[in-house]
């Protein structure tokens, strides 16, 4: 447990404002009330350096009898704690203070004074004012250190409020990122029941394309990072598994802009956008259903538009458009932002708006 002093500036600049502090008023103290003409101005500001150094260094304890209060115990006892402390450095800096005049009255400086001198520091005017002195420079570094460690506290309870924050927004994303995959399943399964009557053989080759398509996914990370070209070569396998149960019925046409292909977002993104163009176009729709994607990438936003054409008469929709909420929500949590996914119908075709904010 390293002390603010080594390790934050602003705290060690103002202790340095303090010591000189107590430099000048130490100083200004000695002559004010000097016993003998024989005291040297050099002399004095010596003894002023050294006392105010020694009055700083003991208030340095403070902070670890500041830092271990309980931060949870009553204002009462949390102030004696500190207080009583206080007040034994303060007596050890007034032992310094006598010793230190005995010191300099004898031949340690070349001078030898009677006794009489010591009065200097039991003077009312210098015996008020030094306490005053000492009292204030214990009252600010108490202060300083008190606020510093209410500053970190506050930091930490911060931090481990964004980590709480974080572990719950990650639960929720995982949890709608699990409610996805088995509804894309559930889908898939009824794709392979339907086609096990009409083709066995492609019910088959379904079967093989979904098991690879599934082993994937599993082995994603849920917190990584896909690149836009992974995402859209998964999207190929996906649509790989409906064109075997749709044929000719299902068309994509893809247009992905270079600068686009390493931008970043959350991977199975885009498998419950073109499940829901499938599920409410293809499936509703004896035509054939195009799907269109093009991709930009502007003011460091990838932008996504998907189109697909669905039957203008077909009005009864099954299902609630659950993977498209989902993704809705996932997006929210993850970018703090409700704007990232729109769509909108115009005529026969629905059109989906995908933004995606990259990383600085």
């Amino acid at each position: 447990m390293l002390h603010p002093v080594l390790t934050q500036k602003p705290i060690r600049t103002l202790l340095i404002i303090i010591t000189i502090l107590n430099l000048i008023a130490e100083f200004v103290i000695l002559r004010s009330s000097m016993g003998s003409p024989q005291h040297g101005l050099l002399e004095d500001l010596t003894l002023a350096l050294v006392r105010s150094i020694a009055l700083t260094l003991l208030t340095l304890p403070l902070w670890y009898i500041v830092k271990t209060t309980p931060s949870n115990g009553s204002i009462q006892r949390g102030t004696l704690l500190i207080i009583i402390p206080s007040l034994l450095l303060i007596s050890i800096y007034w032992l310094i203070l006598f010793g230190s005049e005995e010191f300099t009255s004898n031949d340690f400086l070349g001078h030898s004074f009677n006794n009489s001198e010591n009065s200097r520091l039991t003077l009312p005017l210098a015996l008020t004012a030094r306490s005053i002195q000492i009292l204030a420079t214990f009252f600010s570094i108490n202060t300083l250190f008190v606020l510093s460690n209410i500053k970190q506290l506050m930091q930490i309870h911060q931090l481990r409020s964004e980590e709480h924050q974080n572990l719950i927004r990650q639960a929720e994303v995982n949890n709608l990122r699990a409610q996805i995959n088995p509804h894309f399943l559930f889908n898939s399964l009824n794709s392979i029941a339907a086609l096990t009557k009409i083709s066995p053989e492609r019910a088959h080759d379904m079967v093989v394309r979904l098991s690879e398509f599934m082993r994937y996914s599993i082995r994603l990370n849920p917190n990584e990072m896909m690149t836009l070209n992974q995402e859209i070569k998964n999207i190929e396998s996906y649509l790989d598994i409906e064109k075997t149960r749709f044929g000719e019925r299902l068309e994509v046409y893809t247009t992905i802009n270079h600068d686009c292909l390493e931008a970043k977002l959350p991977n199975m993104m885009l498998q419950p956008i073109y499940e829901n163009a499938i599920k409410h176009g293809v499936c509703q729709s004896g035509d054939i259903v195009r799907i269109f994607t093009r991709s930009t990438l502007v003011n460091n936003e990838l932008t996504l538009v998907i189109m697909n054409n669905f039957d203008i008469d077909e009005t009864n929709s099954s299902g609630t458009g659950f993977g498209l909420e989902s993704l809705k929500k996932r997006l929210s949590l993850q970018y703090g932002r409700a704007d990232l996914l729109n769509h909108y119908k115009i005529g026969n075709m629905f059109t989906l708006i995908l933004t995606i904010p990259q990383p600085q």
